[in-house]
């Protein structure tokens, strides 16, 4: 009804769509939009007066938002004449600190739509600031809005605003939106989210031993930059347009979408884009008509630029066309046919198309968002004197204040480029293409006679009689090195061999091996290892493919005997004539490894001496300086086919340290290398961080890490916790190195104690980042890595194809492309993001198997893991192979649902296999190659169906998930079943097997999973109960208990400090919220939570705290309270060393999975395991337990139970449960019970009713769809039908806030143990359909059998299916009854507490029913 002097609307598209966003962040001031117009020539008053005027004409603003019948509605009232404020004046500085403070201030929109301001100045002239809510206005409003405030100003006056709201109905383009992102190849973020470990404590991070237990927090709030279009770029781009017929806004575009293009490393841009849905006779109306489209650009660097501003144009105005879709709709139709999954929204660019007719002096701001969710937003809009200019605003989660600048920088320099050369080149400005092209590590002049032999010679002048060498018995000194090499490089030069030339080596690993290598090398040729344990076709392939002049052996070498080989022993003993040895050069070829091929040849990798030259210089690294200072000696245990065995031998040997040979036993054995490191008294290592993990659990290994100063862990990802481990157990200095082969042996090193970067640029080489187009992207975002400087090679031998891909001439520099992918740091560090061949697709499906890695990973007693995917029976498995740590053992059902509540479920593997050790390839990185190989079984044992039921089943299954072939023990969850087609599962076993209605019910499926047991249900269990077997626990001491226990006297307890699990979830936040309201009533509060997927366990809880609490409690984190990961189904996650941390006085325990049905024992694992894990830990602190249970567990009967009720001190009366979630909490009352009686342990238990909206306010929870009872609502309203019996039952409706209040409340009544916290009346159904009547829903009132005869046609058609699926989670239970549930002593305690229910009104279902209409829910 409207009031007097009231008129009510509702709300067209472009209003709805923004109240949709409000409501999923009801307190966030994201729809919060403001102007902040400078006047420096005017009075107060007078600005005053204009605002006034300007306000009072337009009856927008006299409108406020109410909750209607329809949802939300918009209320015209009485318009206020003296809406605008004024205040005292204030400095410049405070006035705009202000203004941003006021921007970020949500507003209550049922009670205020905007704010006006007039902002006097001490400095002269005055600002008048104006917020207001989205839903009122919009941009090109508020452009509209500034204009009449200065035509008052200027004397003129102002036309009465009428805000009319015809608009186009509403469009359902599916297959144009379909068709604009087919096949759409972009990018949702340029940049890594900025966490405080990435950028905040950067420089700290790579000063410390480590910092792999620091939080990575993310960045948080937002920030703005204005950047003017210079004038003389501003005139070319004008004329530029009319030449080209493209306009402004679309030029500007254009370059927007080639940077964020070339910048992410896709050819597609896309962004969000306002269009005016104004029709002709609203330009002219204060109001908000704008709809937002997401434009996609396909763009290509060979197009010119007017072609991309045409391209942009096009895509723009195709988009503009369907605006009338509605973005929330759109992205519905995208995501529900799989065309896309990233987000669309992260990027927007709006366009002010206003220019204000002034004499007034002025300058003008728009702020667009007081609380972003998105990256950033580009704005475009002219100032006083036609100048162009452009406002970034952006998200400090992803930006930076000199991102932002860099990016106006850049598309300043596309524009100039774009419109003076009419092409793309690269989306950046100078000054920051200078900074991405010159990331170099320090420059050191490396002398250009430095080679290899001349390196050596001037060490074994300067260390002469110093061990050089150990390998097994035999030592040589650096004098006798250098004899011995001088030797073999003679006898080679007699024997023909010259400059230029390869000779191959082929040795074990003893004393001869290093002065071979150096024999060769003073000879003038390039050596070529060779592995004597290669198989005989490889070795043949790289003698003939190296066109090698002589293979270097000895009798010893087996494999050797099958080619003409120099025995190395011979060369030794021939006497040295120095003479005979050319002088070398730095640029020709040192040495040729051949390395892994994508062909599956292996392909020569030629380097020269002046990478060699470079990288064993002291000063060339951190690692370096450290070993040449402090060390003695390194045991060498890589490959010699691997270029980090040279960097083992050649740094130490130039630079005066020995080099201890490990043994072939000693590169794979780790008692072996333990000896090995003690025969001399080893101090460096290098070592894979896997293979250092997987050693670590040999005691002697262990034992002698202590002697080791000094390791380098290159390779691999390098896991905090092994840093952790060998700087706090052995006080090692652990550094990690990058580099590929191509690059000789390393591009980048660490800082010690660094395990999050792969370190910065060695000596005389540098790093760029560089995308598909070979441009660089912007500093900090991902590209790929290329190497240039001193160390990169000279190619690959025979193949100028490949050679000619991957060395490329760039900005006048050589460099090597890596195939790696990474970012920097703002300190110059670069974080290593993964290969490219490690994203493969599965099932259409993109996957980071480094993601899958790092999950599994970090599971409790882990030492290695990989992923890959394979093979198996045909058909493509994700496969994860790991090893255990120690004497640790890792149970893999506990290892995968680690993984699913932490991955989507298409990462997870299908197979996991636990391995004794992890294979390595020689240089001690996982062998892939050899896990294609590992035996693997994806466990689908087929049993064939025999008798006809049994076909029939297994028919069922078939039909259902789409497969050819289902046997008897085939489990439908882990053939790809969910919830929705269990739904037709049991459609298909009734229809196929004409069972009786309701003989089979949707909770068999979870029950009984295969076609086997669901047969077995079906017949054989057919006269027998579903119920779980309760009866024989062992229940002595329970009524007893529970009797000492209830009623009695109420008296206020202090909680102390708490320990809360289940805070992310709705009943959970509502008691954090409740908690931090009466602060008084606890100590500190510690919020125990799991992460999940890409968000930690902090910014969890406090987005649940954000969504569901009025007050911000962020600036007590810290004091008050604080979360702690953790998760309860770990036994070890409490600890004795934690307990001692905080003593913790109350546990409130809200976690439990509330899934009714759910496949597997994650159920039991949660709800039940959960609980016996905090009951150790709360005996242990004698803490207080307190259980937040359900009032289900009552149950059911089909007998006369042992009584009427069930009361607060009843436990078991004879109920009977047959539903699994219930039966979890059951059995977690029982534990607690049993441990109450028998250890005495101090217990609450909390049973709770049907949690619904709150109270205030009805806000649902936010993942509405795990309520079971409003997807049954739900249902009914799909399909416009409830049945009789239905409609006049009731149901227990309880608010989450109220509930929460209660409980906590409840909990300081001392020596109570037992409460049923839910209101005493119910809500009957038929308010609730009568609400739904009111907000447009029709639902027809059917007889019982009626209505089942139109449940049973809706089974038949997939359509009628999903109307109907929350009724198949409604467990039928024929021929039982519900126990009573009573509440007499929870009654008296609340009203001795002076607390108690609000009843449930007709306001309230409306509230309630409307928040669920609002989501989308009907």
């Amino acid at each position: 009804m409207e009031a007097k002097g009231q008129k009510i609307r509702a709300l067209h598209l472009s209003q709805r769509e923004i109240m949709m966003a409000q409501q999923v962040r009801p307190q966030s001031a994201q729809n919060t939009i403001s102007l902040k117009l400078h006047l420096p020539g005017c009075t107060p008053q007078a600005v005053k007066e204009a605002a006034d005027q300007v306000l009072d004409s337009a009856d927008i603003f006299a409108a406020s938002l109410c909750q209607g019948e329809h949802g939300w509605q918009m209320v015209y009232g009485e318009k206020q004449s003296d809406a605008c404020s004024l205040q005292e004046a204030d400095k410049m500085e405070q006035v705009e600190e202000q203004m941003a403070a006021l921007d970020r201030v949500p507003m209550d929109v049922e009670k205020q739509l905007y704010q006006a301001v007039v902002m006097p100045l001490l400095e002269g002239g005055v600002y008048l600031y104006v917020r207001f809510h989205h839903v009122i206005i919009d941009g090109y409003g508020m452009s509209l809005f500034v204009q009449k405030v200065l035509d008052v100003l200027g004397g003129k006056g102002v036309a009465e605003s009428v805000y009319v709201q015809s608009e186009k109905e509403q469009e359902t383009a599916y297959d144009f939106w379909r068709g604009y992102f087919k096949d759409a190849a972009f990018e949702p973020s340029i940049f890594p989210e900025i966490t405080k470990k990435t950028e905040t404590e950067a420089h700290e991070a790579s000063n410390t031993q480590s910092q792999s237990a620091k939080k990575a927090e993310p960045a948080t709030g937002f920030g703005s930059i204005v950047r003017p279009v210079p004038d003389a770029l501003m005139g070319r781009i004008e004329e530029f347009g009319r030449r080209e017929n493209v306009t402004v806004p679309y030029i500007v575009a254009a370059a927007y979408s080639f940077y964020l293009a070339q910048a992410s490393g896709k050819p597609d841009a896309v962004f969000l884009m306002p269009r005016l849905g104004r029709t002709a006779e609203q330009l002219d109306t204060l109001g908000c008509f704008t709809l937002l489209v997401p434009v996609r650009v396909k763009t290509d660097i060979t197009d010119s630029f007017a072609a991309l501003c045409r391209k942009t144009a096009h895509a723009s105005r195709e988009a503009s066309r369907h605006k009338y879709t509605g973005f929330d709709k759109i992205l519905s139709i995208l995501r529900e046919e799989g065309t896309i999954s990233e987000s669309l929204s992260e990027y927007v660019f709006n366009f002010y198309r206003f220019q204000y007719q002034t004499d007034l002096a002025y300058q003008v701001r728009f702020s667009v968002a007081g609380d972003m969710h998105n990256h950033l937003t580009f704005s475009l809009f002219y100032d006083r004197d036609g100048g162009l200019n452009m406002q970034f605003d952006y998200h400090k989660s992803f930006y930076t204040k000199e991102r932002a600048a860099c990016l106006a920088d850049a598309l300043l320099a596309i524009l100039d480029r774009g419109v003076e050369e009419n092409a793309l080149s690269y989306a950046m400005g100078e000054t920051e293409f200078r900074k991405v092209t010159s990331i170099v590590g320090k420059q050191i002049a490396i002398k250009d006679n430095l080679t290899i032999p001349a390196l050596f010679r001037l060490a074994a002048e300067r260390y002469g009689d110093r061990p050089a060498v150990y390998a097994g018995g035999d030592v040589l000194t650096f004098a006798q090195l250098d004899m011995l090499s001088d030797r073999i490089a003679c006898a080679l030069v007699r024997r023909g061999v010259k400059e230029g030339d390869y000779a191959a080596f082929m040795l074990k690993r003893d004393i001869r091996l290093l002065p071979t290598i150096l024999g060769i090398s003073k000879s003038g040729a390039a050596f070529i290892p060779i592995d004597p344990a290669y198989p005989m076709e490889r070795i043949s392939y790289i003698m003939e493919n190296s066109s090698a002049s002589c293979l270097l052996s000895s009798p010893e070498v087996a494999a050797a005997e099958n080619y003409a080989y120099i025995n190395v022993d011979l060369l030794m003993r021939k006497e040295a004539e120095t003479d005979l040895l050319p002088k070398i050069r730095q640029e020709q070829p040192a040495y040729m490894i051949y390395t892994s091929g994508t062909t599956g040849r292996p392909k020569g990798v030629k380097l020269s001496h002046k990478g060699i030259a470079n990288i064993v210089h002291p000063d060339n690294n951190p690692f370096n300086r450290d070993i040449t200072q402090n060390c003695r000696g390194i045991v060498a245990i890589g490959s010699i086919c691997f270029d980090i065995s040279l960097f083992e031998m050649f740094v130490p040997l130039m630079n005066g340290l020995f080099v201890e040979l490990g043994s072939e036993k000693a590169m794979v054995d780790a008692g072996e290398l333990a000896a090995s490191i003690l025969h001399h008294d080893a101090d460096v290592l290098h070592c894979t961080p896997s293979r250092i993990t997987a050693y670590l659990a040999n005691p002697a290994f262990a034992e002698a890490l202590k002697n080791i100063k000094a390791v380098l862990a290159a390779g691999e990802v390098l896991p905090g916790s092994l840093v952790k481990r060998l700087n706090s157990t052995y006080g090692i200095r652990i550094y990690n190195g990058y580099g590929p082969t191509e690059t000789t042996i390393g591009a980048t090193i660490t800082e010690a104690g660094d395990d999050l970067s792969i370190g910065r640029p060695i000596a005389n080489t540098g790093i760029v980042l560089l995308n598909g187009d070979y441009r660089p992207v912007p500093y900090g975002a991902v590209g790929e890595i290329c190497v240039y400087g001193n160390g990169v090679g000279i190619g690959y031998h025979a193949r100028p194809d490949e050679t000619a891909s991957k060395y490329r001439i760039w900005n006048g520099r050589r460099l090597y492309r890596t195939g790696d992918f990474g970012y920097f740091l703002e300190d110059g560090r670069l974080i290593y993001r993964g290969r490219n061949d490690r994203q493969v697709k599965l099932r259409g499906l993109r996957i980071e198997l480094s993601e899958i890695e790092n999950v599994m990973g970090a599971f409790p007693g882990v030492a290695a893991c990989s992923c890959i995917v394979r093979k198996i029976d045909r058909t493509d498995h994700l496969v994860g192979f790991y090893t255990v740590a120690g004497q640790e053992t890792v149970d893999a059902e506990k290892l995968r649902e680690h993984m699913k509540s932490r991955l989507t479920s298409y990462m997870v593997p299908d197979v996991l296999k636990e391995l004794t050790a992890m294979p390595q390839t020689p240089n001690g990185k996982t062998d892939l190659k050899a896990l294609l190989e590992e035996a693997v079984e994806y466990k689908r044992a087929y049993r064939a169906p025999v008798t006809e039921r049994e076909k029939l089943m297994c028919s069922a299954f078939e039909k259902t998930l789409k497969l050819p072939q289902a046997g008897l023990d085939d489990n439908f969850f882990e053939l790809g079943g969910d919830s929705f087609s269990a739904v037709t599962l049991v459609l298909h076993v009734e229809e196929l097997l004409k069972l009786e209605k309701n003989q089979i019910a949707f909770g068999d499926v979870y029950q009984y999973p295969t076609p086997a047991l669901l047969l077995e249900r079906l017949y054989k269990e057919a006269q027998t109960n579903k119920a779980y077997d309760i009866s024989q626990l062992n229940y002595q001491g329970f009524s007893e208990y529970l009797q000492a226990h209830t009623g009695v006297e109420v008296s206020r307890s202090y909680l102390g400090n708490v320990l809360l699990t289940g805070a992310t979830g709705y009943l959970g936040a509502h008691i954090l919220v409740e908690l931090l309201r009466n602060q008084k009533l606890c100590g500190k509060i510690i919020c125990l939570a799991r992460p999940k997927k890409t968000l930690s366990a902090e910014k969890r809880v406090r987005t649940a705290l954000f969504y569901y609490a009025e007050e911000d409690f962020s600036k007590e984190y810290g004091e008050k309270w604080e979360v702690m990961e953790g998760d309860i189904t770990q036994p070890g996650l409490f600890t004795k060393e934690q307990d001692a941390c905080c003593k913790i006085d109350t546990i409130i325990n809200s976690a439990a999975n509330v899934a009714h049905f759910s496949y597997g024992d994650t159920l039991e694992k949660i709800n039940t395991d959960g609980v016996k894990n905090l009951i150790r830990y709360a005996l242990r602190q004698k803490a207080l337990l307190c259980q937040i249970s359900t009032i289900s567990v009552a149950g059911m009967t089909a007998k006369d139970a042992l009584q009427e009720s069930f009361g607060e001190a009843d436990f078991y009366i004879g109920q009977e449960i047959q539903n699994k979630y219930i039966y979890s909490k059951y059995m977690a009352e029982y534990e607690m019970m049993r441990a109450a009686v028998d250890e005495g342990l101090k217990v609450k238990l909390m049973r709770v009713g049907n949690l619904q909206g709150r109270i205030s306010d009805g806000e649902f929870q936010m993942n509405m769809n795990s309520n079971a009872f409003t997807r049954q609502f739900a249902s009914y309203i799909k399909i416009g039908a409830v049945p009789q019996s239905v409609y006049e039952a009731g149901v227990n409706f309880s608010p989450v806030d109220e509930t929460a209040h209660n409980i906590v409340s409840l909990m300081l009544v001392p020596k109570a143990a037992a409460f049923h916290v839910y209101p005493p009346n119910e809500v009957r159904y038929a308010d609730l359909f009568r609400g739904m009547e009111k907000i447009g829903y029709q639902v027809l009132v059917l007889p019982d059998e009626v209505f089942d005869e139109r449940i049973e046609k809706l089974k038949r058609t997939k359509e009628g299916r999903e109307q109907i699926e929350g009724l198949f989670t409604k467990e039928s239970a024929g021929g039982y009854r519900e126990i009573p549930v009573v509440q007499k002593y929870t009654e008296q305690y609340l009203k001795e507490l002076s607390e108690g229910w609000s009843r449930i009104t007709e306001e309230y279902i409306e509230k309630y029913l409307s928040a669920l209409d609002g989501m989308g829910y009907f």
